[in-house]
């Protein structure tokens, strides 16, 4: 989506301040400044700090969609298929860090509104169903389907993690993927042998 220049500025300050100094520390002054505009503009975007919270926090998980569903679509087994999108997200949160770390920042907190957690949910509900006819299919293993996200999640959360502390190049970040999504799939999937 394309945003106008100084909306995106507010958007991108937002993003650095709230990952750096946390959302209750970081004042619209600042925000407004280290965007360049004035603070007024701010609250011709954004009436309230909550309202722009919400808007980068929406922002940041369509932008990690939108990594999913590029083209070319990932295709082929429902292995395939899952190790790729686990790849895709793994390869997006390593390059993304200050949005990676927000976003985990925030959805600890209770800063987000339950408007914008059920707009994500929506967004995300073809995956998630997906993952469940995986269920079904024998696929994935029949964990309790929100423990088996969590699971998904996690694993995902640690590994990305991982990539920033260690700053790993994108070449490195490549055999990390590879190795993580077949790990995540052998745990998951009831035909493969779990490690012992």
């Amino acid at each position: 989506m394309d945003y106008p220049p100084k909306k995106q500025a507010l958007q991108k300050a937002a993003i650095e301040l709230f990952a750096k100094d946390g959302f209750w520390h970081t004042t619209t002054a600042n925000i407004a400044k280290h965007a360049g505009v004035a603070t007024g503009t701010l609250f011709t975007y954004f009436p309230t700090k909550n309202d722009l919270l919400d808007e980068v926090y929406l922002m940041i998980k369509r932008e990690a969609l939108t990594e999913v569903q590029r083209e070319p679509k990932p295709h082929g087994s429902f292995e395939a298929v899952f190790k790729e999108i686990h790849t895709r997200l793994l390869k997006w949160g390593s390059a993304n860090p200050k949005k990676f770390q927000l976003m985990l920042q925030l959805r600890q907190g209770n800063q987000v509104s339950q408007r914008i957690h059920e707009t994500i949910e929506d967004d995300w509900k073809e995956s998630y169903e997906w993952i469940m006819l995986g269920q079904q299919e024998g696929k994935l293993v029949k964990f309790p389907t929100n423990l088996l996200l969590s699971i998904i999640h996690g694993h995902l959360e640690a590994v990305i993690q991982h990539s920033i502390k260690y700053n790993l190049s994108k070449k490195e970040v490549d055999e990390v993927a590879k190795i993580s999504s077949e790990i995540l799939w052998r745990y998951l999937s009831p035909q493969s042998t779990r490690p012992q």
